[in-house]
């Protein structure tokens, strides 16, 4: 077996794959390189290690690669799922001992579509109970985040609402992509609020959030919220960034905490781009937010909350959130959603004549209230920023990646496109990662 260098598990998923190619190491010895890394450090982050499977799929990746069968640059390299996704004839249980025993015949769509791309699944990531629904605000931990932070997968995916796996992966200094409502498939996924959830990929560059996006992204009719659309990574298509017109908030840009959000907008105005001040729509975001998601979450779980079973839940606040939004009233779901559609379009029209929106993507922390309405946090709780917010309602996508290192109270800044503009996206943050190393791990001391 082929010594594997430490540097190895914090490289990119696309540096992998070249080592692949270039024949440093086998897919084989890479599985089992990650796999006694999972064992050896993070032991309370899986729920499952797919030992065998992983070893298997490796294996056949180097005959392909001997047969020079290329299938892309996911080939041969590991990832991961949370367990709020389905992988055939092995446990799912949604991060809950209420379904431990729960076993799906089918995988995940976008396990499926990573399989064929020559990525090797190698474990289950333990999920927030129930994917987090009846959490009305993101958790300040996520074990997927964590994952990938420290070197135990290149890359990995899991069930985004509400700022679920970006909050988190904005505090560990990774770059996440949240594509468009719709352009990836969530068959195979826990329910937690159907018209906001999303597949989101935490990953090391946006570089490899355009590979990632480009195997997972298509139309399936088993998800009723799936738009049909495709999605092809293909950077030499996408106008240059000197053509971009980037809007941006100036109260985002004030006092020294958003240093390294002027470091990126600079960047990108050195690079040619047309800085245009916007200001957000002024809509109630957070409470139009919570409301569809406390209704929508309840609905997918009704039976199990009349069934009593819900008392199971390790977190009370987050039971007794579920059961708070099957008391909802009619009449304030529907008009959240008349909420929200206003949103949509005041979103729209704000970034038609804009290529992007620059925003920080580190929330803003807010004092609970007492009771929660829900939220399974207590104390100083973190939400989105008002434009990351209103793109989440408005099913706009949004990549997040780190800026500048140092100790400031922004750590990453958020890019959001128009619908289905995710090349657009990528193409700035690529410009950003290629000229700074902001997203790089530090050296040690």
């Amino acid at each position: 077996m082929a010594s594997i260098p430490p540097e190895v598990f914090h490289a990119t998923a696309v540096e992998l794959n070249q080592r692949l190619l270039r024949k440093d190491f086998t897919a084989a010895e890479l599985a089992r390189a990650f796999l006694e890394r999972m064992q050896s450090q993070g032991r309370q982050t899986w729920a499952l290690l797919l030992k065998d499977e992983s070893r298997q799929r490796a294996r056949d990746v180097d005959r392909e690669l001997k047969r020079d069968r290329i299938r892309g640059a996911l080939q041969g390299v590991p990832f991961c799922v949370e367990d709020s996704l389905s992988v055939a004839r092995h446990p799912t249980s949604w991060g809950s001992p209420i379904f431990a025993k729960q076993v799906f015949d089918t995988n995940a769509a976008v396990v499926d579509r990573l399989n064929k791309s020559g990525a090797v699944l190698t474990a289950k990531i333990k999920a927030r109970e129930l994917g987090g629904a009846g959490r009305l605000s993101p958790l300040r931990t996520c074990a997927a985040v964590e994952a990938v932070a420290n070197g135990l997968t290149p890359y990995a995916l899991g069930v985004e609402a509400g700022g679920s796996l970006l909050v988190p992966a904005s505090a560990h200094r990774l770059t996440i992509l949240k594509p468009t409502y719709g352009l990836v498939s969530r068959f195979g996924a826990v329910p937690v609020s159907w018209s906001l959830d999303r597949i989101g990929i935490i990953a090391r560059s946006a570089h490899d959030c355009g590979h990632i996006l480009h195997a997972v992204a298509g139309g399936d009719d088993r998800d009723a919220g799936s738009s049909g659309k495709s999605f092809h990574y293909a950077l030499q298509y996408v106008a240059p960034l000197s053509t971009f017109r980037i809007g941006f908030a100036p109260p985002d840009f004030e006092g020294a905490a958003a240093a390294p959000l002027r470091a990126v907008l600079d960047l990108l105005k050195r690079a040619g781009a047309t800085l245009v001040e916007v200001r957000p729509p002024d809509y109630p975001f957070e409470s139009a937010a919570r409301t569809i998601q406390a209704a929508e979450s309840s609905a997918a779980f009704a039976d199990l909350i009349a069934s009593g079973a819900i008392d199971q839940l390790s977190d009370r606040r987050q039971a007794d959130g579920l059961r708070s939004g099957l008391e909802l009233p009619a009449v304030q779901y529907l008009t959240a959603s008349r909420v929200r559609r206003q949103i949509q379009q005041a979103m729209n029209e704000l970034i038609a004549p804009l290529d992007l929106l620059i925003a920080p993507a580190h929330p803003v922390e807010q004092e609970d209230s007492p009771g929660g309405g829900g939220s399974s946090t207590s104390g100083r709780t973190r939400r989105m920023t008002a434009h990351a917010a209103a793109a989440d309602l408005a099913g706009l996508p949004v990549l997040a990646l780190p800026g500048p290192h140092g100790e400031h109270a922004i750590q990453c800044i958020c890019l959001i496109a128009k619908a289905n503009g995710e090349n657009t996206l990528l193409q700035a943050a690529h410009y950003v990662q290629s000229q700074e190393d902001w997203h790089k791990p530090q050296p040690p001391a």
